[in-house]
């Protein structure tokens, strides 16, 4: 568990013509403060290659409000990943993890670069970086959303290992299912999917 409290500011300028109405609106300079609180539970064998345990965790963040700044918005995050041995070579790995974001107070929106993305590495793989989820209707630029889901089912099976005994090459066949969605009234209303090896 913890409590951290960030204030950062950013300075958005020159944005090119054709970038998204919601980057566009971006521009100048915003002051955000946040206080965030996490806790998490870890009982994994190896933190970095994991081949048994169960990591749970949940997140909340405040900014503005009371704190201060030009944003206002919370965000509550949380997730769980489940890992299975099996045979001599094999792990099961499941995991889930969600997210809201909304603006309260006299902010209207959500600031682009707080909203969740997905596609690529670490999410619904077999999509493009970031193209998983809302667009620009004008420009196409990915304009990330305030909810997201993505579950993923993974196969892994050890293919070499080391004179310790330790992975030096894995393999994988996995499922990614999750989307992110323009507004948190929208929450699970349709999933996209990724399948690979």
């Amino acid at each position: 568990a913890g409590l951290t409290h960030q204030l950062f500011r950013t300075e958005i300028s020159d944005v090119a013509d054709e970038a998204s109405a919601d980057l566009k609106a971006e521009q100048g300079t915003n002051t955000i403060s946040v206080v965030g609180t996490s806790v998490n539970v870890d009982t994994r064998d190896n933190r970095f290659d994991p081949s048994k345990g169960h990591v749970v965790f949940a997140s909340m963040d405040l900014a503005g409000g009371v704190f201060g700044a030009s944003k206002d918005f919370y965000r509550l995050e949380g997730g769980a990943s489940h890992y299975w041995p099996h045979g001599d070579r094999l792990v099961l790995e499941s995991r889930v993890r969600a997210g809201v974001v909304d603006a309260y107070s006299d902010t209207d929106e959500v600031p682009i670069f707080e909203r969740f993305f997905s596609g690529g590495a670490g999410t619904v793989r077999g999509f493009r970086e970031r193209r998983v989820g809302p667009r620009d209707p004008l420009s196409n630029d990915p304009i990330g959303g305030e909810a997201t889901m993505v579950g993923t089912v993974e196969e892994v099976m050890t293919i070499a290992k080391d004179e310790r005994g330790r992975p030096i090459m894995r393999g994988s066949v996995f499922i990614d299912v999750g989307d992110v969605w323009r507004r948190v009234s929208e929450f699970s209303e349709s999933y996209k999917a990724g399948v690979g090896v």
